[in-house]
C-alpha cells in the first residue's frame, strides 16, 4: 500500500509538472493576431497567450493609445496568473498616469479632435485594486473614485477590456459573476462610480466591518432605490455579520418584485433564499432551491457547489463526491473550478484510502483542460 502511495504521489508530482510546462490552453496560431484575437484569448481564460499576443503587438505598434491598450492586456493577463509584482514593475514602466504625454491634446496632428487622457480606466481600476492587495488600504480606490467624481460630465463609452473585466469581477462571498445594472440614464463615469464604491464595500466585508459596507450599500440605494442587485448585496451583508432577521426582511422584499421575465433577478432571488436556508442550517431546503436554480441554469456552479456542500453537511459525503465528478467530468474544459476540486479533493480524503490515486485523475483533467489561471497550488496535494 505504502508503495502504491508512493508511486501515485511520483505521478501527482509529474502531471503538475506537464500542468506548468504545458503553456496557454488557447495558442498564438488559434487566432488572429491583432486586438481582436486578443479579446478572443481573453474570453478563454488563456491569460499566457493573451500577455504573449499583447507582447507581439505591443513591439510592432506605433500609436501610443494603441500601446496602452496593448500594455492594459499584459498588466491584466498578469493578475489572472497572479503574477502580482510582474503586474507592478509594469506599472512602474508606464508612470505617471497624469503626465502629460498620455494626454491627447499633446499629439493634435493625430487627434485633432480628442482630448482627455488615453490611460484606460481600467488600468486606474487594477493599479488602484492591486495598491489595496498589497498595502491593505483603500485609499487608491478613493483617490480613484474622486476622480470619477470630477469626470461625470464626460461621456466616454467603456472599452471591449472593460466589459470583460467587470464581467469577471467576483461577487462579495461566492463565485458568481457580478452583474452591474445598466442605468441608461447615467453616464459611464457614474456607472464607473458605483463599481468602484462597491470594490470598497467588499473590502470591508472582506475586513469585517459589517457596518460600513451596509452604510455604503444604503447610501448607494439612494441613488437607486430599490434596485435588486444592491438590495441582495445588502442581504448578504446582513447574513455576513449575523443579523439573519434583518436579511429574511430585505429578501423577502425583493421577492415580492421579481420581475419573472428577468433570469437573472429569478437566480439572484433564489440564491438569496438558498442563503438564508443555509444560514438557518435548513440544509434539506436549501438543496431544494439550489437545484431549482439549475433547472434554469443548469452549469451554475454557485448552485452545484453548494448541494455538494449541503449532502455532506446532512450526512451524505458520497452523494456530495458523486455530484462534483459529474460536474466536472461532464464538461472540464468549463467545470474545472477551483473551489469545486478542493472540495473534491478533501471528500476523497474523507471517504477514500487511495485517495491520491483519486485525486490523480482529477489532476489529469486540469493538466489537459485547465484554464491558464487555474492554482494548483492552492489545492490540498497530500
Amino acid at each position: 500500500m505504502a508503495d502504491n502511495r508512493l508511486a501515485s504521489a511520483i505521478d501527482m508530482r509529474t502531471v503538475i509538472g506537464q500542468f506548468r510546462d504545458r503553456g496557454s490552453v488557447m495558442k498564438l496560431d488559434d487566432v488572429n493576431h491583432d486586438y481582436d484575437g486578443l479579446i478572443t484569448l481573453m474570453k478563454k481564460n488563456a491569460w499566457i497567450s493573451v500577455i504573449e499576443l499583447a507582447e507581439k503587438c505591443l513591439m510592432s505598434e506605433e500609436l501610443l493609445e494603441m500601446k496602452l491598450q496593448y500594455r492594459l492586456a499584459i498588466i491584466y493577463g498578469m493578475i489572472r496568473m497572479k503574477m502580482f509584482e510582474n503586474a507592478l514593475s509594469e506599472f512602474n514602466n508606464i508612470g505617471d498616469f497624469d503626465s502629460e504625454k498620455y494626454l491627447y491634446e499633446s499629439y493634435p496632428k493625430l487627434y485633432p479632435d480628442k482630448q482627455g487622457t488615453m490611460i484606460p480606466f481600467t488600468m486606474r481600476l487594477l493599479k488602484a485594486e492591486l495598491d489595496m492587495k498589497y498595502d491593505n488600504v483603500i485609499s487608491s480606490l478613493e483617490v480613484l473614485l474622486e476622480y470619477c467624481k470630477q469626470h461625470k460630465s464626460e461621456h466616454n463609452t467603456s472599452d471591449i477590456l472593460e466589459t470583460i473585466y467587470f464581467n469577471q469581477l467576483n461577487n462579495l462571498s461566492n463565485n458568481e459573476k457580478v452583474v452591474v445594472p445598466e442605468y441608461d440614464e447615467f453616464s459611464t463615469w457614474t456607472e464607473r462610480e458605483n463599481r468602484i464604491i462597491l470594490s470598497i464595500i467588499n473590502w470591508h466585508i472582506k475586513q469585517k466591518e459589517y457596518p460600513i459596507a451596509i452604510r455604503l450599500t444604503e447610501k448607494l440605494l439612494q441613488l437607486f432605490p430599490n434596485d435588486p442587485f444592491l438590495l441582495s448585496t445588502l442581504g448578504k451583508i446582513n447574513l455576513h455579520s449575523g443579523n439573519i432577521k434583518k436579511a429574511e426582511e430585505i429578501f423577502d422584499g425583493i421577492s415580492s418584485n421579481v420581475n419573472q421575465e428577468s433570469v437573472i433577478e429569478r437566480i439572484s432571488n433564489l440564491t438569496n433564499r438558498a442563503f438564508l436556508l443555509f444560514a438557518k442550517e435548513e440544509f434539506v431546503q436549501c438543496i431544494e432551491i439550489w437545484e431549482e436554480i439549475l433547472t434554469i441554469d443548469e452549469d451554475n456552479v454557485t448552485a452545484i457547489n453548494n448541494i455538494g456542500m449541503c449532502n455532506l453537511y446532512i450526512g451524505n459525503g458520497t452523494l456530495a463526491l458523486n455530484i462534483y465528478e459529474e460536474y466536472l467530468t461532464k464538461d472540464p474544459a468549463e467545470h474545472l473550478h477551483e473551489e469545486i476540486v478542493s472540495n473534491l479533493f478533501s471528500l476523497y480524503e474523507l471517504l477514500f484510502n487511495n485517495f491520491i490515486a483519486k485525486k490523480l485523475d482529477i489532476l489529469l483533467l486540469i493538466k489537459d483542460y485547465g484554464k491558464d489561471n487555474f492554482n494548483i497550488d492552492a489545492l490540498k496535494l497530500n
